[in-house]
Parts: C-alpha cells; structure tokens; sequence
C-alpha cells in the first residue's frame, strides 16, 4: 500500500485484492466479505476513500468479480460467473 491514504486516497500497485480489501476494509462500516478465489486478483489504481461504495463499483467493473451488497454494511465479493450468449439451439 502506498502513503496516499493520508489525502483520503486508496493507493495500490499490483496488490492482490485480498489485502485491498482488507486495508479497504478499514475505511467503510460494517462487513467486507470475499471469497478466498478472489485472494490473488490484482489491484493497481488510485482510490477516494470518501465513496468506498464507488471503489467497490469500480473494481466489479475492471476485475472479474460482482458486488453483492445485502446492505450498504454487509457487502460480499464473489467471482462474476460467465454467462453464455452462445444459442444452444
């Protein structure tokens, strides 16, 4: 993790997003769960820590992963599933 956290900002160069999230974890309420096959995916990026719900969005949107969020303070990550647009017909 790099020092931009004192400016509110998330910073990670090729980090593995267990340990994102574990260090998001820390500036958001309540729970942030993920499944342990998400573990060695690769975070690099700079993040505002004032909208952790938005830094959540954009790793479901660069990463193969989707955000199920119960509530705003139960939130788990699982693997996005492959959905087929293939006709089986």
């Amino acid at each position: 993790m790099l020092p931009g956290w004192r400016d509110d900002v998330l910073t990670a160069q090729n980090q593995s997003l267990g340990d994102f999230l574990r260090e998001l974890g820390r500036y958001r309420p309540g729970l942030l769960r993920w499944e342990p096959a998400l573990e060695t995916l690769r975070v690099t990026g700079s993040f505002r820590l004032d909208n952790t719900d938005r830094v959540l969005s954009l790793l479901a949107a660069s990463l193969p992963v989707d955000v199920q969020m119960r509530t705003r303070y139960w939130v788990t990550l699982v693997p996005r599933k492959n959905i087929s647009t293939k006709n089986n017909a």
